[in-house]
């Protein structure tokens, strides 16, 4: 089993035709993170008859993929205080900004009762002087 790591670890799989053709088209559909080390490892099996597993690999290969965090992991990260190890977590300043705002260059929006055709101006109010 050690050597069918070891022949994985090497094998080149950006020189190989087959394997960067059914790649494309895997990443077309399914763009997720773990998807490419699947795909190595399905193509390698394939072509070996190996019958490795991404467990069967080692750490340093897994971790050099983008992590993925549920949410209570993530909750449980942000509870005890190690944001630092949430991934692609950026820290934001506490500073606001100094410049001072911009002026509005739109005009103003008119009312409903405003883009009528006639305006108030125009109506004349008849009242009974009887009474």
């Amino acid at each position: 089993m050690q050597t069918s790591v070891e022949e994985f670890l090497k094998y080149d799989f950006d020189a190989d035709q087959d394997f960067q053709h059914g790649l494309a088209n895997i990443l077309a559909s399914n763009p997720a993170p773990d998807v490419l080390t699947n795909a190595k490892l399905f193509y390698f099996n394939r072509i070996t008859g190996a019958t490795l597993t991404s467990g069967d690999l080692p750490a340093s290969d897994a971790a050099s993929e983008p992590q993925t965090l549920t949410f209570a992991q993530l909750q449980t990260l942000i509870e005890s205080g190690r944001v630092d190890e949430i991934p692609n977590n950026k820290p934001i300043s506490g500073v606001l900004n100094d410049d001072p705002p911009s002026q509005s260059t739109a005009s103003v929006r008119k009312k409903p009762w405003e883009t009528s055709v006639g305006s108030i101006d125009d109506v004349t109010v008849k009242t009974d002087a009887t009474t």
